[in-house]
């Protein structure tokens, strides 16, 4: 049985039980990336905590080091001067799980667009995460930016 009640060490705060937090990769992406319609890993350069080495920057891939339930949390901003559309992907073990696709926006907001993906998923040991990106057309939509806005969270919730 899976789920909160075959989760071991649970906390109870307030008379609520749930798992500890635990963050497993926090990281960010602090430079602009052009998107492509080819599908690419966003690699987030900058990485902020990453107490059991899980994530890779400069592959960009999440190595889970444990089995258990993972909450995963990607933001990205489209900084696009133009109206494509940005898809984003969550790839365990190289399989698209999760999709997310923005809608298309008027070239005179760009810059406003954001996507986020989020999903809470049970991985095994050694179990690979990556979030992809591609624009749905040419090479307009630009992702990320100096202001720390397109990040990557996961946080292992427990087993």
């Amino acid at each position: 049985e899976r789920g909160l009640r075959a989760m071991t060490n649970l906390i109870t705060v307030a008379g609520i039980t749930k798992p500890p937090i635990e963050v497993s990769v926090q990281a960010v992406r602090t430079s602009n990336i052009t998107a492509t319609t080819t599908i690419a890993t966003m690699v987030f350069n900058q990485v902020d905590e990453n107490p059991r080495g899980e994530y890779n920057s400069t592959t960009g891939i999440f190595t889970a080091s444990r089995p258990g339930f993972y909450s995963i949390i990607s933001y990205l901003r489209n900084a696009a001067t133009s109206t494509a559309r940005l898809n984003t992907f969550i790839h365990i073990n190289g399989i698209r799980n999760v999709v997310a696709i923005s809608p298309s926006v008027d070239t005179q907001s760009a810059g406003n667009e954001s996507i986020c993906l989020s999903s809470i998923l049970f991985l095994n040991a050694n179990d690979t995460v990556e979030i992809e990106f591609a624009s749905s057309s040419g090479t307009r939509a630009v992702l990320g930016n100096t202001d720390l806005n397109t990040f990557l969270r996961i946080v292992y919730l427990g087993d």
